[in-house]
């Protein structure tokens, strides 16, 4: 992998060894609406197991988010949380048949029920439904690695969890950098 990428990215020890020539990171604008040419041509670099793995540490802050001040029935946070926990489990086990099927049993059930009219859907308020549209976007990343539509949907589930809840820019960012690392090693360079 391109010691640019790394860069760009957030590794910190390919910034530290372009110096000055380090391209500027990623952003937020970056990733919107399927990401500028930069973005695309990163998440291609590093595949599709890193960005499903980023997309679970936004469900993660989503829901951490939604908890603070939950404007929807008990019913929607229990699911959530079984939810975001079948995405924590799928990030630490990613080949393992069981967890994905929890993923598809648990988060995009949310989803539908909270978001595209299911039963929970006139007991969810506005943050719930937000809540129901990134675990279902972060949810279809991880279930659907084939379909490059993968690339805009984590660029949704960014943006959304950006505006519809207090989460910094700068702190989003930093979360998927550091989900990134991993993919980078000093010997690459």
């Amino acid at each position: 992998m391109s010691l640019e990428i790394a860069a760009y990215l957030g590794h910190s020890a390919s910034r530290n060894l372009l110096g000055t020539k380090a391209p500027e990171p990623f952003e937020l604008a970056s990733m919107k609406h399927g990401g500028d040419r930069h973005w695309r041509m990163a998440l291609r670099a590093i595949g599709h197991e890193p960005v499903a793995k980023a997309a679970c540490s936004i469900a993660e802050i989503a829901l951490t988010e939604y908890s603070k001040n939950p404007d929807s029935v008990s019913e929607v946070d229990s699911q959530a949380r079984m939810a975001v926990e079948s995405l924590i489990a799928w990030r630490n086990a990613p080949i393992s048949l069981e967890t994905r099927a929890a993923v598809e049993r648990n988060a995009i059930r949310f989803a539908l029920n909270v978001n595209v009219g299911g039963v929970l859907r006139d007991h969810s308020g506005y943050c719930g439904q937000s809540l129901g549209r990134i675990l279902g976007k972060c949810a279809s990343i991880v279930l659907a690695p084939e379909n490059p539509r993968y690339v805009r949907w984590f660029g949704e589930a960014a943006e959304s969890l950006c505006m519809d809840f207090p989460v910094s820019e700068e702190h989003l960012c930093m979360t998927i950098a550091k989900v990134f690392q991993p993919c980078f090693s000093i010997d690459e360079q």
